[in-house]
């Protein structure tokens, strides 16, 4: 599922539309109830660094999440891979193969019980991955 600011609907819907991406769907979201709902209803959330970071986190789902920076506010006690782009650049200029490499990783389900882990990946040259782990 895929979803946008109300203000987004037509350009959100003409992308998948024109991309001929089969398997998503718009799913409008018109307050944070029913972003909330969507979010629980989820096995990924797949997002830039919004208030949707942090609902991920209070419904424990895995998130691969789209930041300018590595700061104090990565996605709190949840397996997540975090991608940086390079500096200077927006999150736009992060490629495909990294984005997909994330979605791979955070559905393989092979992380250590009672830890959650961080991927954060730096999109500089070479790409560069730091992996933590903490307990819960």
């Amino acid at each position: 599922m895929l979803t946008s600011l109300p203000e987004n609907k037509d350009t959100t819907e003409s992308i998948i539309r024109n991309e001929s991406i089969s398997r998503f769907r718009y799913f409008p979201t018109y307050n944070i109830h029913s972003m909330s709902a969507l979010i629980r209803d989820s096995q990924l959330i797949i997002t830039p660094d919004t208030s949707i970071v942090h609902l991920a986190s209070a419904e424990s789902k895995p998130v691969v999440a789209f930041y300018l920076a590595a700061s104090e506010w990565l996605p709190y006690k949840i397996n997540s891979y975090v991608i940086l782009p390079k500096k200077g650049e927006s999150i736009k200029t992060i490629p495909f193969d990294v984005v997909k490499e994330g979605v791979i990783t955070m559905l393989s389900n092979k992380f250590i019980p009672d830890t959650y882990t961080t991927h954060i990946v730096y999109c500089d040259e070479p790409l560069k991955i730091e992996v933590r782990k903490e307990l819960f």
